[in-house]
């Protein structure tokens, strides 16, 4: 059991603590509850959003909540807002192929922001560039009447548009029982600067953890850092929704795997702090 000075997450205390008080102090600094003002301004900027769309394409799309914020592992150090704009199976309201639903809402959110296209998604800014609103729309079009399936468009990579399914991806890490580990490991991203989709490194935490049974939250983030360190060449990450259809070596690639790698094997070997503010006793 180590013991920890922790003296940044609470800038008007010092405190000593074991590695699963401290864990836990860290996570819940991170939370973002419903009544948090970052939550709120999250919410407004949806409801602002939402009015544009609906200007240009009427009741037309679906638009919801998807992301960090559905799956309940948004942390407050960096965070986004997924807002999936998806029109039906066989509307035309929003453009005739993926190709120009994407394009079609990118510009009409374009009359209100500065618009940055991402590989399916559309990244808000104020019309003068200078704050990110952090807000993703992921425009789309339902697979089926159902409304469960999703077709996207994609910039970048071999397929122009892929299949998946968001509200699987929800469940899937909701539901796995590690949101807690989930969201540290997010925040270990980003405090050492690791380029890794938020997604992928989900896919990956929850697979480092199959199987695992141990149940505190200094257990499973160590399991989750030593399969990072010895079997991140091993670890596969599939999306839930489409295993053989939906290809993401390109964004687990061997660049990302081996960042992951060195930088979880020079915390195991505590050459470096686990966040950047504990002093190990």
């Amino acid at each position: 059991m180590g013991f920890y000075v922790n003296y940044a997450e609470n800038a008007f205390m010092w405190t000593i603590c074991t590695d699963n008080d401290y864990l836990k102090a860290v996570l819940d600094s991170q939370v973002l509850g419903e009544d948090d003002e970052e939550t709120k301004k999250l919410r407004n900027k949806r409801e602002e959003v939402e009015g544009v769309i609906r200007a240009e394409f009427g009741d037309a799309p679906s638009i919801r909540y998807g992301g960090s914020y559905k799956k309940r592992t948004m942390i407050r150090e960096s965070y986004d807002l997924d807002l999936l704009c998806y029109f039906g199976r066989e509307d035309t309201t929003g453009g005739g192929t993926l190709e120009e639903i994407y394009k079609n809402v990118q510009q009409a959110l374009a009359n209100n922001f500065s618009v940055e296209p991402k590989r399916s998604a559309i990244r808000l800014w104020s019309i003068d560039h200078a704050t990110d609103f952090s807000v993703d729309v992921v425009p789309g079009r339902f697979a089926s009447d159902s409304k469960d399936d999703v077709y996207l468009h994609q910039t970048g990579g071999g397929k122009k548009h892929f299949k998946t399914n968001p509200e699987k991806h929800v469940i899937h890490v909701r539901d796995s029982g590690h949101r807690d580990v989930i969201s540290l490991t997010k925040l270990w991203r980003v405090r050492f600067n690791l380029s890794v989709k938020t997604f992928v490194l989900e896919l990956a935490v929850i697979g480092a953890l199959d199987g695992f049974r141990e149940k505190s939250i200094r257990a499973r983030l160590t399991q989750v850092l030593a399969e990072f360190r010895d079997n991140i060449y091993a670890l596969k990450v599939e999306d839930p929704a489409n295993p053989t259809g939906n290809d993401l070596s390109e964004l687990w690639s061997y660049v990302v795997r081996t960042a992951l790698s060195d930088t979880a094997e020079l915390y195991l070997a505590r050459k470096i702090p686990m966040f950047l503010t504990d002093l190990v006793l």
